[in-house]
């Protein structure tokens, strides 16, 4: 069970990170074009 925790912990904290990477991406578009 706590592997499995572990593993998912990594997962959603990869994504996120990536979720994050992926929004302030789309910030930076937003004000260049403004």
């Amino acid at each position: 069970m706590q592997k499995f925790f572990n593993e998912w912990l990594s997962k959603t904290t990869y994504f996120r990170t990536v979720f994050n990477g992926v929004e302030k991406t789309g910030d930076n578009e937003r004000n260049q074009h403004s």
